[in-house]
């Protein structure tokens, strides 16, 4: 193995290379993984890693399943598959996203706004729309945003993760988007699209090589390397900050064939969108705001981007303006909608903050297409607690004298206001000091 260096990323591993060995896969110290052209890299040593044997024991005693979600109540969060078991005082909110996916089977298009200080339990409910969504036949594809990598001002990787986690289950199987393009060989698109036509012409004739899927998902493959490999008729996914229209054309593409495939529709759940809110320049901001506009009016079916008429070039850098507002690409500009309704239901989830930015996002969802979370009330938090007890009891099998139980809860009750994940943490903490040392100092 590979230990490189880049001079803005730092020190990484490389795990995987292509293209004759011109790009990389690196991972980095600092938590993430890029494709790195290999001239932007340092090598620093070459080394095997050596992995001891790692014996696996069974646990003694207990239930496996309710160690898992202690440990990671633990951690603070409250595991993906223990969701629906535990959530608490959101019946409201819960209602009216049931009665928003109703209003998405019905108008093929739909749109929804998830906004919430820190610790008020967004990713908790996302968490809980992802399950409801599988269950109940829709595919879902769930991203988070960050400054760095998938940033709202880079279309192209927004792209990229969100086909990376597509998954959907029909008739007990599950699929990801390799598996959608694979069934969509039999379906026949009412009129020609840019990208997934020719991808699925290439799957029916058993074209399935490694450069078919990284460049219909998104990795960055330039003009070059396509033609290298005599893909000459294949379109670039462009990489520039204005090519919003490409990715949403895509996107919007994507969710006809998912409907085609059997599924009910595409839900988009996108989290730690105040992302936005935090970028270091306005013509990034501006940029991706541009996307938060294509993807909330594609998904809408919003007619007029089934056609554009370009109107000026813009002041924000390579890309152009149609006459209706929305943001082109400068090289190759494309309609942002396939064909309407849309197949897709974006869900967003962000922090309100003191920012221009905020105030522009939010205009895009009508108040009936808006929740806002706020904190729990202490009565939810003592029926978490009481089902905390419960679980922790059952992962240990052990019991525990009620006085002491309530020496805990006087302790932990207070930090219900600093939110859930603290709570947790300290709940924890507290019954293992008690399982442990058979005690709990004083409150």
């Amino acid at each position: 193995m590979l230990e490189v260096y880049h001079q803005i990323f730092g020190r990484g591993i490389v795990i995987d290379d292509r293209y004759r060995r011109t790009q990389f896969l690196v991972k980095f110290e600092k938590g993430f993984t890029l494709w790195i052209h290999s001239s932007s890299l340092l090598l620093l040593r070459r080394y095997e890693r050596r992995v001891a044997p790692i014996e696996v024991r069974p646990a003694k005693g207990g239930n496996f399943q309710a160690r898992r979600m202690i440990e990671a109540f633990r951690l603070g969060v409250v595991p993906y598959y223990g969701v629906e078991g535990f959530t608490f005082g959101r019946r409201r909110e819960i209602r009216r996203v049931k009665e928003e996916f109703e209003n998405f089977k019905r108008k093929g298009g739909n749109i929804f706004l998830i906004e919430g200080g820190y610790g008020t339990g967004k990713t908790h409910l996302i968490d809980y729309i992802s399950l409801y969504a599988l269950k109940n036949r829709f595919a879902i594809s769930r991203i988070e945003l960050d400054p760095f990598d998938v940033a709202p001002y880079k279309p192209r990787r927004v792209y990229r993760e969100i086909v990376r986690n597509l998954s959907f289950i029909r008739d007990g199987t599950t699929y990801d988007f390799k598996g959608l393009l694979k069934l969509s060989r039999g379906i026949k698109l009412p009129k020609p699209h840019l990208f997934f036509s020719k991808a699925i012409d290439l799957l029916k004739r058993d074209e399935n090589e490694a450069l078919l899927w990284d460049w219909i998902e998104g990795e960055e493959i330039p003009r070059e390397y396509l033609n290298f490999w005599h893909k000459w008729k294949l379109p670039v996914i462009l990489n520039h900050r204005s090519a919003v229209d490409i990715i949403s054309y895509l996107l919007s593409g994507l969710g006809y064939i998912v409907k085609k495939a059997g599924v009910n529709g595409l839900v988009l759940l996108i989290d730690e969108g105040e992302t936005l809110f935090h970028l270091y320049s306005k013509i990034t901001g501006e940029f991706g705001f541009s996307l938060y506009k294509g993807l909330v009016h594609t998904t809408l079916g919003d007619k007029r981007l089934l056609k554009f008429k370009l109107k000026r070039f813009t002041d924000l850098g390579i890309g152009v303006l149609d006459e209706d507002g929305f943001v082109h690409s400068g090289v190759r500009a494309t309609p942002y909608l396939y064909k309407t309704p849309s197949g897709i239901f974006l869900i967003l989830s962000i922090t309100p903050t003191f920012s221009l930015y905020y105030e522009k996002v939010s205009s895009l969802f009508p108040s009936r297409k808006r929740i806002s979370l706020g904190n729990l009330e202490r009565e939810e938090y003592e029926k978490m607690f009481d089902k905390i007890i419960k679980i922790y009891a059952k992962a240990y099998k052990t019991e525990f004298v009620s006085d002491k139980i309530e020496r805990i809860k006087k302790r932990v009750m207070p930090n219900y206001r600093k939110g859930l994940r603290p709570f947790l943490k300290s709940t924890i903490e507290e019954l293992d000091i008690l399982r442990h040392y058979g005690d709990t100092p004083s409150p």
